[in-house]
């Protein structure tokens, strides 16, 4: 039997019957109807058999990926436009909806990805308001891709010159002074772009054709752009003060000023000119604000003293913005935190107990909220401003507003280094600092210091009320278990569920610790109830993937895989997200040596879920350890043994990924398969040292192991 005979044979047993077909028409048919009864709900229930029925049909995609977005379900929506784009690149309308949710994900180098493939199509190839939509969707998103910006604005000037009649009267131009009006904005939007890519004399001709759409002083500004960009400070000088501003660019009128005369001239010379400047136009904001950055510069205590006056009278995002930026490269990071106190405590002022109380609802009050709000905006934007401002809060941090102490923890947990408030969080645990005590029980987890969270524990649960008591007795489990007390571990949660106001919850903590000491029977005896007993959906969920993880320590792959199937198709909830199946599927997989081209699809389905996820939530873009570890140990199994060194040593250099043994030893896997014999024993050397007092490194003789693979090397 041939192999061709064998695809051709596979293929067909994919293709769907007749039967399946009719089934899944019917199935749209209803989903149609329930859609127009208001029901959306039901209608995607049905939609999503039907898909299942004939996932060729292209009609029940376009109606699920319509239903995805409208119940915020981005990933199933992203996937399923994706699909629908394979299979039909002319679908305008599923490319702009793909490059909505890459946008609302903040993904905007993914958003220029799909528009530019769209436009490249035959469909928009002729003047269309399509066209034009896709164009201007483009313009909007391609700040950083130079070269994509300069193409959507080329095609967006031509459409608007050449096809005028189009465009008057639609959605997007009423009348033609709009359109003109629009058609100026465009072509000086073009010129910077060439201005970017360093086509010069096209941009300054373009700049010298809109002086009477603009006027002069805008005409200035733009020469000096150029003259700027290609380092001729004095020319751009020239240019730049030729004019004075008319057009409401005061503040980069003023910074361009200070610094085109720091290049020609000196610092104390800028200072002179923003002083002068603010003189002449004492009601102008921006430019206060530009003499208050520039005075930094040479004297920061004075450009301190009037930022602080500058703040009481604004909360302007781009003033703070501009006010934390100076702080930190100053080095007066205390000023900072003090502004932060003063400010929070207008928004929340402190009592005796040193709780916030509720603030007067007066107009200061409002003008404090506002001011507060966008401190903080400008503080958790700056990427540079966690690690230095979280190191100089350390010292005095238990006399810091509440409000305040609340944001310095957030930085450090953005960052991922809570190690840094170390001591002043095992200061507050002691004080009675719930916050604190579980920040900083995680971080002694972190350091594996699992006697040290044991006596913690023991102490917070000795002080405390009857209400926080529970709390304190559950975070003594996974110390317990991994110093190889399981029972103990198990009876602690027999004590917490006598009194826990969520019996299921703890129900849910025992199955786990259960799995992991070799009890995955009784773990799924114990599982088999919740369902019946919860109709909760996370709560569901959570139950399924604790009993798919005690079906793979019994090695029935096939009852795991039927519930991480079922887990993938339902709905994703907060406790059991869909990036978190697929990790845990894929890597099963992997280990396994099964199915293994559908396992790195999925990881790197899941990588980049969890960098979308990073993005709306303002983290750093980094991927997670344990999310590379898992793809790296696929591409290891699959014989990419180069590919899968890049991403082990991408893991091993991640936050989490750093402590984890299980990173290092299949790291050192790969380096010994590739004959790298020093960096294989450097890399099983850190995983047995990371393997100490762990139950990891006792489970199964881990550490035994690695020990014994470091006996083997040459």
């Amino acid at each position: 039997m041939n192999l061709a005979f064998l695809t051709a044979l596979a293929a067909l047993a994919a293709t769907p019957t007749d039967d399946a077909r009719r089934e899944a028409q019917s199935r749209f048919g209803y989903a149609v109807l329930l859609a127009g009864r208001d029901l959306p709900a039901q209608a995607l229930k049905q939609l999503e058999v039907a898909a299942k029925l004939d996932p060729e049909s292209l009609e029940v995609a376009r109606d699920r990926l319509r239903l995805y977005v409208v119940f915020g379900r981005h990933a199933d929506a992203t996937r399923t436009a994706r699909a629908i784009l394979d299979r039909d690149p002319d679908d305008v309308t599923t490319a702009q909806t793909l490059a909505r949710i890459a946008h609302e994900g903040k993904n905007d180098a993914e958003v220029v990805r799909v528009l530019r493939a769209i436009l490249a199509r035959p469909v928009l190839a002729k003047p269309s308001l399509r066209r034009y939509g896709v164009l201007r969707d483009l313009a909007a998103v391609a700040a950083a891709d130079p070269g994509a910006r300069e193409v959507a604005l080329r095609g967006l000037v031509a459409l608007m010159t050449d096809d005028a009649a189009l465009l008057v009267g639609s959605p997007f131009f009423e009348t033609p002074a709009e359109l003109a009006a629009a058609l100026a904005a465009r072509r000086e939007q073009l010129a910077d772009a060439l201005v970017a890519v360093k086509k010069f004399p096209e941009a300054e001709a373009i700049y010298r054709d809109l002086k009477t759409a603009f006027g002069p002083s805008r005409l200035a500004w733009n020469l000096s752009g150029v003259a700027l960009a290609q380092e001729r400070y004095p020319d751009a000088l020239k240019l730049l003060t030729a004019t004075p501003p008319a057009d409401g660019r005061d503040g980069e009128y003023y910074d361009r000023l200070a610094e085109l005369t720091r290049r020609t001239g000196s610092d104390a010379e800028a200072v002179r000119s923003l002083k002068a400047a603010a003189a002449g136009r004492p009601k102008s904001a921006r430019v206060w604000w530009a003499y208050a950055s520039e005075l930094g510069r040479q004297d920061p205590a004075a450009g301190a003293r009037l930022f602080r006056e500058l703040a009481e009278t604004t909360a302007e995002a781009a003033f703070f913005d501009r006010y934390v930026r100076f702080h930190r490269t100053a080095g007066r990071l205390r000023e900072l935190l003090d502004a932060a106190d003063l400010l929070a405590n207008k928004v929340a002022p402190i009592g005796k107990d040193d709780a916030p109380l509720p603030a007067a609802d007066d107009d200061d009050h409002a003008a404090g909220v506002a001011r507060y709000r966008a401190l903080v905006r400008a503080m958790k934007a700056d990427a540079e401003l966690p690690v230095p401002i979280v190191r100089e809060a350390a010292a005095g941090f238990a006399g810091r507003h509440p409000l305040t102490r609340d944001l310095i923890v957030w930085l450090a947990e953005r960052v991922g280094r809570p190690d840094l408030l170390d001591p002043v969080l095992s200061a507050a645990a002691r004080s009675g600092d719930r916050r604190g005590a579980l920040l900083y029980l995680g971080s002694l987890e972190r350091q594996r210091k699992w006697q040290d969270c044991l006596e913690l524990c023991d102490e917070l649960e000795g002080r405390a009320g009857r209400d926080d008591r529970l709390i304190w007795k559950l975070q003594r489990v996974t110390p317990l278990v991994e110093l190889g007390r399981g029972p103990e571990a198990l009876r602690v949660l027999g004590e917490a569920e006598r009194v826990a106001a969520s019996p299921l919850d703890v129900k849910l903590r025992k199955a786990y610790v259960l799995t992991q000491i070799d009890r995955p029977r009784d773990a799924l005896q114990l599982l088999a109830g919740i369902s019946a007993e919860s109709a909760d959906p996370d709560t569901v969920r959570r139950a399924k993937l604790r009993r798919a993880e005690a079906h793979l320590a019994l090695r029935d792959t096939a009852a795991a895989d039927a519930l991480y199937d079922e887990l993938l198709d339902g709905e994703a909830t907060a406790n059991v997200p869909e990036v978190l199946v697929l990790n845990n599927f894929a890597y099963n997989l992997a280990d396994q040596g099964r199915k293994l081209p559908q396992a790195e699809a999925m990881l790197r389905r899941a990588i980049e879920l969890d960098g979308d996820e990073a993005r709306r939530a303002g983290r750093p873009e980094v991927a997670r350890g344990t999310y590379l570890d898992s793809l790296g140990w696929v591409l290891f199994r699959r014989g990419k043994l180069a590919e899968a060194r890049a991403v082990f040593e991408r893991a091993m250099a991640s936050d989490d990924g750093a402590g984890d043994a299980v990173v290092w030893d299949h790291a050192g896997d790969v380096y010994a398969r590739l004959g790298e014999t020093a960096l294989a024993r450097a890399a099983w050397t850190t995983a047995v040292k990371l393997s100490e007092n762990t139950h990891q490194g006792r489970h199964l003789g881990r550490r035994d192991e690695l020990k014994a693979k470091l006996g083997q090397l040459p």
